[in-house]
C-alpha cells in the first residue's frame, strides 16, 4: 500500500511515497504482515537542504508477533556502538519492543523495564547491550553518570525516553517511535541515517 512517507527533522522536511504495511486484523494474518514489510528499507536517502542524509518509515505492528518479528529485525543488524532510541508515550510498546530485541540476542532471564533501575545490563552470546530508561532523569547532564559512553565502547543501547537525553544522545541513533494505534496494535516511525535502512533491509534478507 502506497503512502505518503514524511523524513521531517526540525524545520527540514521533505516527502516522498513508501510502502506501509497496513491491515485489518481480521482480514490478513500476521505472516501476511510481515511478508508485506519485505522491501520497505530499500529506498533512496533524501537530504534536508544540505542536512545528513536519513530516512523514514511507518510499520504497522498488528499484534506481539509482529512486534517480536520486529524486535529480530533490529537486532539481528545490531553491532558494537549503536543505539536505539526509543520514544512515545507510557504504554505505548517502548518496553515491549526492547524486550523483543533482547530475546531475539538471546537474553533468556527476564527483562524487567528499567523504570527505577535506570539501566540493565546484558551480556547475550553476541552483542553486550544495555537497556536505559530515562523517565527519571531530570537533566542531562546526569546521562554521564549512567555510563552510556562506556556503554557504546562495549557494546550496544537501547534507550527509552530519548527525548531527556538532550545533546547526549548518540549522534548516529536508530530513532523509533512507538504510537497506540489500537487495542493490540502499535505504530512504529522508523528513522535515522540512510546507513540503518541498508542494515535494517540486510537483516530482513538474512531472516528471510
Amino acid at each position: 500500500m502506497t503512502i505518503r512517507s514524511i523524513f521531517a527533522a526540525g524545520p527540514y522536511a521533505a516527502v516522498t511515497d513508501g510502502l506501509l504495511d497496513r491491515r485489518k486484523e481480521d482480514v490478513e494474518s500476521t505472516a501476511q504482515v510481515l511478508a508485506l514489510r519485505r522491501g520497505i528499507w530499500p529506498a533512496k536517502s533524501l537530504s534536508m537542504k544540505g542536512k545528513s542524509e536519513g530516512f523514514v518509515r511507518e510499520i504497522l505492528l498488528s499484534d506481539e508477533a509482529a512486534t517480536c518479528a520486529f524486535g529480530a529485525t533490529i537486532a539481528a543488524a545490531l553491532k558494537p556502538g549503536d543505539s536505539v532510541a526509543l520514544a512515545g508515550d507510557l504504554g505505548a510498546g517502548k518496553t515491549a519492543l526492547a524486550r523483543a530485541m533482547l530475546r531475539a540476542l538471546g537474553v533468556a532471564e527476564d527483562v524487567p523495564s528499567p523504570t527505577f533501575t535506570l539501566v540493565q545490563h546484558y551480556e547475550p552470546p553476541r552483542l553486550n547491550i544495555d537497556h536505559f530508561d530515562l523517565y527519571r532523569i531530570e537533566d542531562e547532564s546526569e546521562i554521564e553518570q549512567l555510563g552510556l559512553d562506556e556503554s557504546l565502547l562495549n557494546g550496544a543501547a537501547l534507550i527509552e525516553w530519548p527525548e531527556r537525553a538532550g545533546t547526549r544522545l548518540p549522534a548516529g541513533a536508530l530513532h523509533i517511535k512507538m504510537e497506540i494505534a489500537g487495542e493490540h496494535c502499535r505504530r512504529a516511525r522508523v528513522s535515522g541515517p540512510a546507513e540503518w535502512a541498508s542494515r535494517l533491509h540486510g537483516s530482513e534478507r538474512h531472516e528471510s
